[in-house]
Order: structure tokens, then C-alpha cells, then sequence
């Protein structure tokens, strides 16, 4: 069941445990993934790789959630030692870090914190703040859990931390199409609009390399990527809406509510290309 609207301060089992859709439940429903693969993981939580689990490692150092570690010193999770420590801590409600990852992670913050434009973005604000609002035009329910907000300012701001394998701009664009961070950033904005939190809020990405010198890049979406991020978010909640209405949730290439074809399958565009050039 979903939350009420309104700003929560709740943790983030609970966070993830409510039944309002979010950016990455959005993210799963298009292409290249599909509403059945959504509505499956739903039902059938995936682990977290263990790249999401370090990043949860870096912004709980950063944002104020390192109590919630519990840093184990062994190598590897294999022995029955490891595993019987990793068990005890998630028991306790921790979130168990090896310390070899515990100390990279530290590292990284303490590069994020000294960094002249960086760093302030972390200073102040609101960390982690859960956002629960419904679609005016659906009526879904929606969630969002922004890095940071910075609303008691002249120009709010929204800050979102992405650990990365490279901070370079254009490599940088790469994951923002690859995971859809440009979705995400128009689901923390239309739930800061919805709540009248603030009318007009900039959003910046501060990305940091995972390996040192642990460089760092500040930036903001061009209009065109913002532009197409809310097209897709959109295109995601009607998508949602839909499938809830035909209590169905299809797998790739149809439509809920549509009976089941013939897919048409080609080549790829280079091979046809090489089998006109080679005829």
C-alpha cells in the first residue's frame, strides 16, 4: 500500500518497501527492459550487485548514515566466518562492508568533501528526505528519494551523488543513458513541484571515479537530455497506469491489453548494411 503524500524521514527499508512506483521501477518498465521483467523483480526482489552495494557504502558516509555500517575486516565473503559476521550484521539491521571497500569509500568522501564545488553541495539542506506523491493527470502513486535537497535558497537545488567508473563528461553520458539518471532527475523534480516544496529547482550530479585519484565531475543536464528525461518518465507512469488497468504486464513489443504476435526479428542495421555491400 502506498504512503500518503508528503515529505517522510524514514528509513530506507521503508523507503524501498512501499508500493508507490519510483524512478527505478520506472526505469525497468521501458525498453530495454519491459513491464513482466518490472512486474516480476517486484514481486521477487533482486540482490544488489554488489557495485549498488558500494554505493549505498559512499552515501552513507557522505550523507550522514554511517551508523548503519557494520565494517567487517575480511577479504572475501566466502569463509563461514565472513558469512556468519555479514549475517549478524544484516540481523542487526547494518549493512555489512568488507574493510578494504570501507576504506576506499571513506577515501572517496573525504575527496568529495575537500572538493571546491562539490563539497558545499553537501554542506546544509535536507539528506535523504522521502517524497510520496500521486500523478495528477494517472493517478499513481509515486515516490522519490532525493541525495539532497537545498530548498531554503534563492534557486533550490537538488544534489545527486553517482559513483562511476569515469567522472569525463562524455563517458559520463553514457550512464546517463544507460541507467536513465536523466528519468530519474524528472522524477525528483515533478515530486518537489508536486508537493509545492519549491516551483523552479535546479538539479546537479556530482560523479566520482571509483578508483584514485577519485576525480570528480560537476555538471547538469543540457535541455535536450532534460527535455527527453521527462518524456520518458511520463512515458514510464502512463505505461504503469495502463498495465494496472488491464491487470496485465507484458513482455517485449506489445502493448497491456494486447493479445500475443509474431515478433519480427532482423538483423542489426551494420550487418544488413555489410550483406548489401557483400551482394
Amino acid at each position: 500500500m502506498a504512503r500518503a503524500p508528503g515529505v517522510f524521514e524514514i528509513s530506507a527499508d521503508e523507503y524501498h518497501g512501499d508500493a508507490a512506483l519510483s524512478s527505478s521501477g520506472a526505469r525497468r518498465l521501458l525498453a530495454p527492459s519491459c513491464p513482466a521483467k518490472f512486474h516480476y523483480e517486484r514481486t521477487n526482489p533482486i540482490e544488489p550487485t554488489s557495485e549498488m552495494q558500494f554505493g549505498t557504502v559512499v552515501h552513507s558516509i557522505l550523507l550522514g548514515g554511517e551508523d548503519d555500517l557494520a565494517v567487517i575486516d575480511v577479504k572475501t565473503w566466502q569463509s563461514a566466518a565472513a558469512k556468519a559476521a555479514k549475517e549478524e550484521a544484516e540481523l542487526a539491521g547494518k549493512i555489512p562492508v568488507k574493510l578494504a571497500d570501507y576504506q576506499v569509500a571513506k577515501a572517496m568522501v573525504s575527496v568529495i568533501r575537500s572538493h571546491p564545488l562539490a563539497g558545499p553541495l553537501f554542506r546544509g539542506g535536507q539528506a535523504e528526505q522521502s517524497l510520496f506523491w500521486t500523478d495528477k493527470e494517472t493517478g499513481v502513486d509515486l515516490r522519490a528519494r532525493p541525495d539532497q535537497m537545498k530548498l531554503n535558497r534563492r534557486r533550490p537545488l537538488v544534489v545527486d551523488l553517482k559513483t562511476s567508473g569515469s567522472a569525463e563528461p562524455f563517458e559520463f553520458g553514457r550512464s546517463i543513458d544507460d541507467y536513465n539518471y536523466h528519468i530519474q532527475q524528472d522524477f525528483y523534480l515533478a515530486g518537489i513541484r508536486a508537493l509545492d516544496l519549491a516551483k523552479e529547482v535546479d538539479f546537479v550530479f556530482v560523479v566520482v571515479e571509483k578508483k584514485p585519484p577519485y576525480l570528480i565531475t560537476v555538471g547538469q543536464l543540457d535541455a535536450v537530455s532534460a527535455e527527453a528525461g521527462h518524456f520518458y518518465a511520463r512515458k514510464a507512469i502512463r505505461l504503469y497506469a495502463d498495465c494496472v488497468a488491464h491487470n496485465d504486464w507484458p513482455e517485449y513489443g506489445r502493448n497491456p491489453g494486447e493479445p500475443r504476435g509474431l515478433a519480427v526479428l532482423s538483423l542489426p542495421p551494420w550487418a544488413q548494411n555489410e550483406y548489401f555491400r557483400e551482394s
